[in-house]
């Protein structure tokens, strides 16, 4: 998780973009491929559009992970997690 949250404040360090709020909490979504998507971003305020289509663009330029396996069956599975990220306000 830390290294995916390192991965996400990099992202929008290195293109300065400005955020209005500095928490989100980000229900994340990796596929039996280990492609990210993001299924719902939220936070004490409801981020603007702008702010979701960088949180979005941000998870999707994510290398893929590993996905997740079901253990007794051996298969690849999709996982849905909670993710707060915390961005500095610029």
């Amino acid at each position: 998780m830390n290294q995916l949250k390192k991965k996400i404040t990099t992202y929008f360090n290195d293109r300065k973009i400005n955020l209005e709020i500095s928490e989100y909490v980000v229900k994340v979504s990796i596929d039996t491929l280990g492609n990210f998507s993001v299924v719902n971003i939220s936070s004490e305020g409801s981020p603007s559009n702008e702010t979701k289509k960088h949180i979005n663009e941000a998870f999707k330029s994510l290398p893929k992970a590993l996905p997740a396996v079901k253990t007794n069956v051996g298969e690849y599975v999709d996982v849905v997690f909670d993710l707060p990220i915390k961005l500095v306000v610029k």
